[in-house]
């Protein structure tokens, strides 16, 4: 492995394999840090907080660790459901500033697929919710269709 830091981005709906991919390339890939969109979300235990204020909490904290892990020579990967330009361009902001190569990567699955996975890890309360989450993933995914996987 060359001594360059990379920073890895997943992206993709719920039950599209984001964790599963993460937690695989990080075991396989030497001094690499994993941070979780969802981990970090679920600090914030204020129900008061709206959806919006926690995404925006959450990226800023995702952000703060990225710089952290990179300043001390730690590869990144990071995880979540969403990942827009303004976040995309942060990230690579910080990456540069490290001299590190960031790859973004959006990950789909078939309604049958996520519904399944879903069930099958007791999130079937998000199937229900799944159109909302498909909306944005549909808008996220024409807007970033040159990454899907």
């Amino acid at each position: 492995m060359d001594s360059k830091l990379n920073v890895y981005i997943i992206t993709g709906c719920c039950g599209s394999g984001k964790t599963t991919l993460a937690k695989d390339f990080v075991n396989n890939i030497p001094k690499t840090a994993l941070i979780s969109g969802d981990d970090i979300r679920d600090l914030y235990i204020d129900k008061s907080i709206n959806w919006d204020e926690k995404y925006r909490l959450t990226w800023k904290n995702i952000l703060l660790l990225l710089d952290n892990f990179l300043n001390s020579g730690i590869n990144v990967m990071i995880e979540y459901v969403y990942a827009f330009e303004n976040e995309l361009a942060s990230a690579l902001s910080i990456a540069k500033k490290y001299d590190a190569e960031m790859k973004y990567i959006v990950l789909t699955a078939s309604e049958a697929v996520i519904e399944e996975r879903l069930v099958s890890r007791g999130d079937a309360g998000l199937v229900k919710r799944r159109c909302l989450f498909k909306k944005s993933c549909m808008k996220m995914i024409a807007t970033n269709s040159i990454y899907l996987m």
